[in-house]
């Protein structure tokens, strides 16, 4: 395969993947999600064998290693669990094994910038696909009923973000960020919500520095955005009694009995007596096997999954993902101090109240790619050979 044809069919494979359902044609996407797996694990080994990695990437293969062993592993304790270890396994190589892809067509420059400003726009319409199919589903498990639906994909949304840096008309970039501010809030998703805020202002402040002309832009464009959020919620959203009554038990303290999961799994890890399960965990989903629910906190999942060497190796990647922040602000790499810093508020704030590891979508994993690749672009021994 010659020039960008295998990058812009990995991406298409990916974006037909999440579009299946709105197709029609779900029965493919048990063989497509495999395919693409096989081929991203295939980037994985490739990246790994040929060439000097990125510091983060390194970590994240102590990650994927820990993920695969432990996954397999699981194979061989069978339990009665509604997640199976294919299940543990492809959840994490979808999440990760991207990012090397990525990275290896960014690094061997078989795309470019001017790709990802082209890609960017078919990443947030994948996104936004991904968000509405979402919310059908919830509609459908309420006999289609919207009132006191909670639409997880209000991660997803606030994960497009960063992607919006690299659209090429301002125009677009502020009316897709206002766009997805408005159906983070319609998904009462409060983790989500949280973090939409956060990121759409780190992006307009990060917009309103230098000439006096673009800070007036910036306060001018604030102020119009933020009378317009006051009467989206004040008009729309407050007089839906779901959404109120979830402000409500926001602004209380309630938080849909996450402390609750949080304390049982915290007092049974620090009451953990047996040495090798406080070292190694309990295996693939072990939260599960123990309690029958997820922690809903990578640490927490991590800790009880694989022990300390779990929860170390992942304090590790986040120390090493801050330090890659540093690394590109001595370089005066501004723009991609700007998308770590988006991608580092999404994942790290995700992991303390949901699962962020494993729920990563190829659009996320490409920015990361592209910005290690271009970031360390200067260091890297360019030993691999070309597969496209």
């Amino acid at each position: 395969m010659k020039g960008r044809i295998a990058p812009n069919l990995y991406t298409a494979l990916w974006i037909l993947f999440y579009s299946l359902g709105l197709l029609n044609i779900s029965f493919l996407s048990t063989p497509l999600q495999l395919f693409l797996i096989i081929w991203s694990l295939y980037f994985f080994v490739i990246v790994n064998t040929r060439g000097k990695l990125p510091p983060l990437l390194k970590i994240l293969n102590v990650l994927m290693v820990l993920v695969l062993v432990y996954g397999i592993l699981r194979f061989f304790i069978p339990q009665k669990l509604f997640s199976t270890p294919a299940m543990f396994i492809v959840s994490y190589t979808m999440s990760i094994s991207p990012i090397y892809a990525y990275y290896y067509f960014f690094n061997k420059k078989i795309i470019d910038l001017e790709w990802l400003k082209n890609a960017s726009v078919f990443f947030v319409l994948t996104g936004f696909v991904i968000y509405f199919r979402q919310y059908e589903k919830a509609m459908a498990l309420q006999n289609g009923y919207a009132e006191g639906v909670v639409n997880n994909a209000g991660y997803v949304v606030a994960a497009l973000i960063p992607m919006t840096i690299y659209f090429r008309k301002k125009l677009l970039k502020y009316a897709t960020l206002l766009f997805i501010i408005f159906i983070s809030l319609y998904s009462a998703k409060r983790g989500a919500i949280l973090i939409t805020g956060i990121s759409s202002l780190l992006v307009y402040l990060y917009y309103g520095k230098g000439k006096i002309k673009s800070k007036v832009r910036t306060i001018v464009g604030l102020f119009v955005i933020s009378i317009i959020l006051i009467i989206y919620v004040e008009y729309y959203l407050l007089s839906d009694s779901f959404f109120s009554s979830r402000l409500d038990q926001t602004l209380e303290g309630e938080s849909s009995n996450r402390d609750v999961i949080y304390n049982m799994f915290w007092n049974f890890i620090i009451n953990e007596d047996s040495i090798p399960r406080w070292l190694f965990g309990y295996g693939a989903d072990g939260t599960l096997l123990l309690f029958n629910v997820f922690a809903h906190n990578d640490w927490l999942e991590l800790a009880i999954d694989m022990g300390l060497v779990g929860a170390v190796s992942y304090l590790i990647y986040w120390i090493v993902f801050l330090k890659t922040i540093l690394f590109a602000k001595q370089n005066k790499q501004k723009e991609i101090v700007l998308v770590l810093q988006l991608l580092f508020i999404l994942f790290f704030m995700r992991s303390l109240f949901s699962m962020s590891l494993n729920r990563m979508y190829f659009f996320s994993d490409a920015l990361m790619g592209y910005v290690l690749a271009i970031l360390y672009q200067k260091n890297n021994n360019s030993h691999y050979t070309s597969v496209s």
